[in-house]
């Protein structure tokens, strides 16, 4: 009888929502994906109320439903046959929300290239000229091979991590009660840790549980924040500082992560929500960090005391000097330096290249369009690699104070989207030379670190010879071609 009444009931709410054998679901602005309409077809199997799958098709790929949207679709086979829209992970700056299109073209990349060129007219005809303008930016290499600039998850799905979490709940893509009765949903909302209603607000801030971890947090770090806030936004902005890793930043993601998954436990698995459970589970994951080596002593700066409350403790360390010494190549071999400066605002890069005796042979200065810093270390090499090209120099050591830059060129690092060409043009200018590259200190590097602070208050590229060098970089030449060390504490 319980089954009858389930599938009569079941069809009913099925009545009110096929439209031609199509249920048409307003899945706008949930839990990260922004849907405008969705076109399913549902398959019923009589007296069979188990899932076969959910899954959404997006052009060769496709990507399966979690856990809790099993839940909601429990007791139907649904499968995605159309859809139009998009998921909103860019906000205002997705390149679907510029165009105002939801069209699905089939337009493709190639169609914008001839010759190996941009064609230019198809660009400015075709997307708004600030966007044309910023791919007609992006340098074309023909002869490389494409690649995805992510790496994959040992399992093939996206990954559930604290900070995504962290967005989600700011952004309130959480599928609290509230979220599901506003989609349509009809359920009984009831708090997990007591009889409120369940929202969001409730279960990270208001609610008896999280209300009592936060203030037990909020004690040892003695922020003095809580009563005043009605959303998590605010709440994190009290906590957070500008010092990444810090243990005030680390803390109410661990909270919130904590929180989301005993209201899980407590909701699907029956168990109960303690607030001691989840302050004893923050403790060990601090703790756990600690051991991983991931959380350092940077991380509790003027927060000392607060280590002491999760049973880390530091030896004091004396300052100890380390002696910094640039070397010259051998015969037959040129050195060249590079550096980068960004100071937030502008970006610039310089580098010089020396012999065997330290001479300089060419040194420069630049202005670069850069907006990070790692991304001036890279054109600082790229414009110091093209500038011994044109020299005619075929034997190169370079030399730079960023391992990261290294482990770039030696394939050590996944590729960042924004920095992916300009890799992609170094290791093609490099496959012209014979080269090495090896990391040295700042403090080894400071010819081309003070050249990179000049080009940042240029507005164009520079070049200098030996003779006509600025007088502060000339000094320090004079100083690397005589030996004289730099000291560095540690």
């Amino acid at each position: 009888m319980k089954a009858i009444l389930a599938v009569k009931t079941f069809l009913i709410w099925l009545k009110l929502s096929l439209i031609n054998f199509g249920l048409i679901l307003d899945l706008k602005k949930a839990y990260g994906l922004n849907f405008c309409l969705l076109s399913i077809v549902v398959s019923i199997i009589p007296f069979c109320v188990r899932l076969r799958g959910v899954t959404l098709l997006f052009g060769k790929g496709c990507v399966t439903l979690n856990g809790t949207w099993r839940s909601i679709f429990n007791g139907v086979l649904v499968r995605v046959i159309s859809f139009s829209g998009k998921i909103n992970w860019m906000g205002s700056l997705s390149i679907d929300n510029i165009l105002n299109t939801r069209s699905n073209s089939s337009i493709l990349v190639n169609n914008f290239i001839t010759n190996g060129r941009w064609d230019l007219d198809k660009l400015y005809n075709t997307i708004p000229v600030f966007l044309a303008n910023q791919v007609a930016n992006i340098r074309l290499q023909i002869d490389m091979e494409d690649r995805i600039l992510f790496n994959k998850s040992k399992d093939g799905t996206i990954p559930t991590t604290y900070s995504i979490l962290t967005w989600r709940v700011i952004r309130n893509f959480i599928p609290s009660d509230n979220n599901l009765i506003k989609k349509g949903l009809y359920i009984v909302s009831k708090c997990q840790c007591c009889y409120h209603t369940e929202t969001l607000i409730h279960v990270f801030i208001t609610g008896p549980i999280a209300m009592k971890v936060w203030l037990h947090f909020d004690a040892i770090l003695d922020n003095n924040y809580f009563y005043s806030f009605s959303n998590i936004l605010d709440v994190l902005h009290t906590w957070f500082v500008r010092t990444k890793g810090h243990i005030r930043n680390i803390i109410p993601v661990l909270i919130i992560w904590f929180l989301w998954k005993a209201r899980n436990a407590a909701k699907h698995d029956g168990k109960t929500m303690e607030a001691m459970a989840i302050i004893v589970s923050i403790y060990d994951k601090v703790s756990e960090l600690h051991m991983a080596k991931l959380l350092k002593q940077s991380c509790f700066k003027n927060a000392q005391s607060v280590a002491g409350c999760f049973g880390i403790h530091w030896e004091v360390s004396v300052p100890m000097q380390r002696i910094i010494l640039w070397q010259k190549p051998q015969s037959g071999w040129f050195k060249l330096n590079s550096d980068g400066a960004f100071n937030g605002y502008r970006a610039g890069c310089g580098g010089l290249i020396r012999d065997h005796s330290g001479n300089v042979l060419r040194a420069f200065a630049a202005h670069i369009p850069a907006l990070s810093p790692i991304s001036a270390e890279l054109y600082g090499l790229n414009l110091g690699v093209k500038m011994g090209i044109h020299l005619g120099l075929s034997n190169i050591w370079i030399e730079v104070d960023v391992m990261l830059l290294i482990n770039y060129i030696n394939n050590c690092s996944t590729v960042n989207a924004v920095n992916f060409y300009l890799i992609r043009e170094i290791k093609q200018n490099l496959s012209k030379i014979n080269y090495q590259i090896s990391h040295i200190l700042r403090e080894g590097n400071t010819c081309a670190d003070g050249l990179a602070n000049i080009g940042c208050h240029l507005s164009n590229y520079l070049e200098f010879n030996g003779q006509l060098l600025p007088k502060r970089i000339k000094g320090l030449v004079l100083l690397d071609k005589t030996g004289l060390p730099y000291l560095r504490s540690t």
